[in-house]
């Protein structure tokens, strides 16, 4: 089972982000003495990991987005179903048969390597003499 967990924040920080001094995770609120970790661009799982780590409570800086669904510590997993396994097999079935467009393929033999013919030029004699 995947642990979720939903975040709500009743009263969020008014502070402004840009004023406060950077720090090594976030920055440093100096209205709450306290190091606001900046979590906008951490993943699901980093967030979980930070939150279970934590000795005390945790000033963040969040985005609408994590705040508007679960965070889950991994991907769901894809159903492997029937559906999957026919759409690899029609796939595989289209690629390795043979298609004819028009009718039946016609094959060209290459053509043979033969002795250029000799065309020679030139007086060309007769038994009645030269013409």
């Amino acid at each position: 089972m995947n642990p979720k967990l939903q975040l709500h924040i009743p009263t969020p920080c008014h502070e402004n982000w840009n004023a406060m001094t950077p720090q090594a995770q976030g920055r440093f609120c100096n209205a709450c003495a306290k190091v606001v970790v900046d979590f906008s661009m951490m993943t699901d799982k980093e967030v979980l990991d930070y939150m279970n780590t934590a000795s005390s409570n945790v000033c963040g800086r969040m985005s609408t987005e994590q705040l508007a669904k679960p965070l889950q510590a991994y991907p769901s997993a894809r159903n492997f179903g029937w559906k999957y396994m026919w759409s690899l097999l029609v796939g595989s079935f289209l690629m390795t048969a043979k298609s004819y467009a028009q009718g039946k393929v016609i094959t060209q033999n290459p053509p043979t390597t033969q002795a250029p013919q000799v065309i020679r030029m030139g007086l060309v004699a007769t038994d009645y003499g030269l013409l």
